[in-house]
């Protein structure tokens, strides 16, 4: 009592230390090629996604006076400290056929003798953009405010000042108008998911700790039984939660189920305690023998049980990002402290509560289950005389699950963690409908000697490329050196190299270095998408490197895609590919590792279908229905192999026992036995594992939602092949079969 007070102490002191982060800016850190390619891409040039945009609506078509409004609100925005630059319609210019200078678009609406067509001027602006996308829409009743940030606030932390002036300055702007401002953008996105990561947190916690609580009360058929058994997950939880708060480990996207996952396992442990010391109680057995009567029967697979579960957290270390690496340890670590909880905690709980009579009471009430023995009996025997029948169709169905499954493609979408009818997404949408995408393939263009970078030649293929680029990817928006060239032409300019340059000087550094690099002996080529799948995303970023390799050039040498798109759809395919090679490092170590603890080799071999088979299932179907595999889901199938192979340990657990009065040997009739005595336990741990679980559909996150239902429909399939394919698998190795 006194080491689990002291224990909970030290986790309140953790949980007051707990972060929480959305996780993107450490997902693809690693030493793989994508990641160092756009590390050396943001120190030459300007990434995308470090930004805002502020959508401006009006009822109608804008006016002189919503112009002056947004005017005010744009030059407060320059100066505002951590914005680096601003585009808006003030930023549009016109080249002034006269002089052949450049001038501001809206310089109309100024001038002595305007006439009044607001609608002329503005209409006139929507296609003056050398930017790659357009700022106003073709009503004329909305524009948007793109705000760039200093590139060394990358942090959440250091942009929310920024966010927080921002949204002041827009109520200081626009209240009291007809115009309404919204704001969108990576960043507020990013803000969003660590809101709802914290916000989850509670919530998912106590709504699996109730849940399990309400399945434990029907099973055991009392509130009692249920609350006792109840004491150590939650304990494992608040310990877990304050072991990541001492060690500094973060709450985000990637681990924020599990705590709640930890709680459910060691849920699942108490249960088939809880059950063990209430039959032994009903046979005769004082409470206190009977605890420790069940103890020391489980104790062995309920440490199993664990190690099985921490190999699959030990296996994502074989993973390069650091976050899929925190997770493995703050899961190994988690189950670890689970495993503590359940062995100390548990026994510690029920024998304090034996003076409690209505536990005592309780405990010694028989189970619906007793009373359905026989039927379960008869079950089974139906199953292990079907044996043949039963493997053989098992066989089959995995042959052609693993045809359906290889090879594996994967699929991730930046924007996966909010739901696309969230008003950040519909804001987002409604921007880029009129204004183009804000992501962008980028490809920087290196010369290959050494000499000016701004040159006829370099002019002359930049625009061969740039037509290529668009021939790749119809209706994307292509922005290059040769956007300026083809603004200046289309406008009775020259589009020599001193007027390409002229542009170049007047531009804000930031949108400079979206098209030259900061070193001067690169250029840029951003192929402006939409929220594309990862898949979609490389396949269309391979068909743009081939088509301008098609080019001949001699000037200019075309470099790999990147910025924080290609970064994305490649980083996110190979990450999720070592996911999938963890998840075969746990299918073929988990069993392994079963049999060498209950030293039976034939165990390896019962231990492998039936928990295999669940995840290929899932995996087909995810792969027909064109899901593909995602990191929620990479990440849901190793973790609930590694959970789901618990009910087949206490299985062996009690076949073993059963097989010391037969000599070892496995028969039928020890098989039967063992089944007709677990399932019961099996039922009702999968039952507080998934009923657990549910509570992350509670998540407004779709990922998390994603990694729960995956995870819930593991351990119910894995349940049906341990009621099923495991007795028959088992009975046709028997003696009995020879």
């Amino acid at each position: 009592m006194v080491v689990a007070i002291l224990a909970l102490l030290l986790s309140g002191l953790g949980l007051k230390e707990l972060g929480f982060n959305d996780g993107s800016e450490s997902i693809y850190a690693s030493d793989n090629v994508h990641y160092r390619n756009f590390q050396a891409f943001a120190e030459e040039f300007s990434a995308t996604g470090n930004g805002l945009a502020v959508l401006v609506t009006s009822a109608d078509s804008l006016t002189v006076a919503d112009i002056d409004v947004l005017r005010d609100f744009v030059l407060d925005a320059l100066l505002a400290e951590g914005v680096e630059a601003v585009f808006s319609l003030f930023s549009l210019q016109r080249l002034d056929p006269e002089t052949g200078l450049l001038e501001p678009v809206l310089i109309d609406l100024e001038q002595e003798g305007f006439d009044g067509n607001v609608a002329r001027v503005l209409q006139a602006a929507r296609g003056l953009s050398f930017a790659g996308f357009s700022v106003i829409d073709d009503t004329l009743s909305e524009t948007v405010v793109i705000l760039s940030l200093d590139p060394s606030r990358q942090s959440l932390d250091a942009v929310a000042p920024v966010r927080k002036e921002l949204s002041a300055l827009m109520r200081q702007r626009f209240d009291g108008t007809h115009l309404t401002a919204k704001m969108t953008g990576q960043v507020p996105i990013r803000d969003f998911v660590v809101n709802q990561v914290r916000r989850d947190q509670p919530i998912i916690n106590l709504l699996g700790a109730v849940f399990g609580f309400c399945v434990s009360w029907f099973i055991f058929r009392s509130p009692w039984i249920a609350l006792f058994n109840g004491i150590a997950p939650v304990f494992a939880l608040v310990l877990s939660l304050g072991l990541m708060g001492l060690l500094g480990f973060e709450i985000n996207v990637i681990n924020t189920a599990l705590p709640v996952l930890v709680m459910v396992l060691a849920s699942s442990d108490c249960t088939h305690i809880t059950y063990e010391i209430r039959n032994r109680c009903h046979r005769g057995d004082d409470v206190l023998k009977a605890i420790e009567r069940a103890m020391t029967e489980l104790i062995s697979p309920c440490v199993l049980t664990s190690l099985t579960t921490i190999l699959a957290f030990a296996s994502l270390s074989f993973a390069t990002s650091p976050i899929i690496r925190e997770l493995s340890l703050s899961g190994g670590l988690s189950v670890a402290s689970a495993l503590v909880a359940v062995l100390i905690i548990h026994p510690l709980a029920f024998s304090f509560a034996t003076r409690f009579s209505p536990l005592r009471t309780a405990l010694l009430q028989p189970l619906r289950a007793d009373r359905r023995m026989d039927r379960r009996r008869a079950l089974f025997d139906g199953i292990l005389g079907s044996r043949k029948i039963v493997v053989v169709a098992s066989l089959g169905l995995f042959a052609g699950m693993l045809i359906a499954v290889l090879p594996p493609e994967t699929s991730y979408r930046p924007n996966e963690n909010i739901r696309n009818d969230h008003p950040l997404i519909r804001t987002l949408d409604r921007v880029e409908a009129f204004s183009g995408p804000t992501s962008a393939i980028a490809l920087p263009l290196r010369l290959n000697s050494e000499g000016a970078l701004l040159t006829p030649e370099t002019l002359s293929e930049i625009e061969q490329l740039h037509k290529a680029a668009l021939s790749a990817a119809p209706g994307a928006s292509v922005v290059s050196l040769h956007t300026i060239a083809e603004f200046l032409r289309s406008n009775g300019g020259k589009d020599t190299v001193e007027a390409v340059r002229e542009v170049l000087d007047i531009l804000p550094e930031h949108y400079l270095h979206r098209i030259v690099s900061r070193s001067g002996d690169a250029l840029l080529l951003s192929v402006f998408v939409t929220d594309l799948r990862s898949s979609e995303l490389r396949i269309l970023s391979d068909t743009i490197l081939t088509e301008l390799n098609n080019v001949q050039t001699e000037t200019l040498t075309i470099g790999t895609p990147t910025d924080a798109l290609a970064l994305s759809a490649f980083g996110s395919h190979e990450m999720i590919l070592q996911l999938v090679i963890s998840f075969a490092i746990v299918v073929i170590l988990c069993p392994l590792l079963i049999g060498l603890w209950f030293g039976r080799m034939d165990f390896v071999v019962l231990a492998f279908l039936p928990n295999v088979l669940p995840i290929l299932v899932i995996g087909a179907a995810l792969m027909i229905s064109d899901v593909h595999i995602q990191f929620s889901s990479a990440l849901a199938l190793t973790i609930a192999f590694g959970i789901a192979v618990d009910d087949t340990v206490h299985v062996f657990n009690r076949l073993n026992l059963n097989l010391n009065a037969t000599g070892g040997r496995l028969t039928i009739q020890a098989i039967a036995e063992a089944m007709t005595r677990t399932a019961p336990a099996l039922l009702t741990t999968t039952c507080i594992l998934s009923a657990g679980l549910i509570s992350v559909l509670w998540s407004v996150m779709p990922m998390i939602e994603y990694f729960g239902l995956l995870c819930i429909a593991t351990f119910v399939l894995a349940l049906l092949a341990d009621l099923i394919i495991l007795p028959a698998t088992a009975a046709l190795l028997s003696k009995d079969a020879k």
